[in-house]
């Protein structure tokens, strides 16, 4: 996001900009950067949880994520069958540490 969207979307929001200025002060720009920065780290978190559900779901259907062959069982997919989606994170975590 640019300078002119954040303008925009601060003045949208009732910012106004003081008589004989030309522009927001910065410190608008820096904080509007530093939420962004933030929700970013929020998003590729969240990012990372969704591809670890997913691979374990694969896991335990017995897929190769790669699709080349179906897996033979193992502990997370005899385990899985029988759990709920925090279990089988929680063993991922077990196996995987």
């Amino acid at each position: 996001m640019n300078q002119d969207q954040i303008r925009e979307i601060f003045l949208d929001a009732g910012f106004e900009i003081k008589p004989g200025e030309t522009d927001l002060k910065p410190y608008v720009y820096a904080a509007a950067e530093a939420l962004l920065n933030h929700q970013k780290k929020d998003v590729l978190a969240d990012i990372n949880i969704l591809s670890t559900i997913i691979f374990a779901l694969a896991m335990a259907g017995g897929f190769d994520v790669n699709k080349r062959a179906p897996l033979p069982p193992n502990s997370i997919r005899a385990k899985a069958k029988a759990t709920s989606i925090s279990d089988i994170i929680d063993e991922i975590g077990r196996d995987w540490s």
